[in-house]
């Protein structure tokens, strides 16, 4: 009896395991205190994709520089979200969400919905969250920034090289708030 419980609570455990990994529920990164998934990784890279089928820019050369490049973003975003505490997370928090409503406000959003599941497949939720909102912080950081007298791409390099990134199960490393390869 005592066999068959630990056997099935270990079979439990495993297919967990596996199903997790499957969905994309694993770390590739963690960047100033917030982890990155394979599947946000992933999402990311076809958000990437379909931005430059629809803008028409030169398609990168290999999808390891595409990884590559997508990651390094995606570590720059996570030193932008924890910097904006920096400058005072409620007010730069209530910055951010009030750009967003202005800049909605502005929109039809009846063919919206439709365009973005179309370009980019994901649901205005989803787009308002991984687009627009990274990049509504970023301008709301960089204004801090430069208000507090500050050169902004500076003052982003220093934080990336102390921003305490780990790479996982990719064949990357962080040197000098850049990606390089192992």
């Amino acid at each position: 009896m005592k066999k068959t419980i630990v056997l099935a609570s270990a079979s439990f455990i495993i297919l967990s395991v596996l199903v997790l990994a499957g969905l994309g529920y694993f770390p590739v990164a963690r960047a100033a205190g917030s982890w990155i998934l394979y599947r946000d990784l992933s999402r990311a890279i076809a958000i990437f994709n379909a931005t430059q089928k629809i803008s028409g820019a030169p398609q990168v050369s290999a999808d390891v520089d595409i990884r590559r490049a997508v990651l390094e973003e995606l570590i720059t975003r996570s030193v932008i979200k924890s910097s904006l505490a920096d400058f005072g997370s409620k007010e730069t928090n209530d910055e951010v969400k009030s750009n967003i409503q202005e800049t909605l406000a502005k929109i039809d959003r009846s063919q919206l919905d439709q365009a973005v599941n179309n370009i980019y497949g994901l649901s205005f939720s989803e787009f308002e969250d991984r687009v627009i909102l990274p990049q509504v912080e970023e301008i709301v950081l960089e204004k801090r920034v430069r208000l507090s007298g500050r050169d902004y791409d500076s003052w982003l390099g220093d934080k990336l090289k102390q921003a305490g990134v780990k790479i996982y199960f990719l064949p990357y490393v962080w040197r000098d708030s850049r990606l390089e390869n192992k």
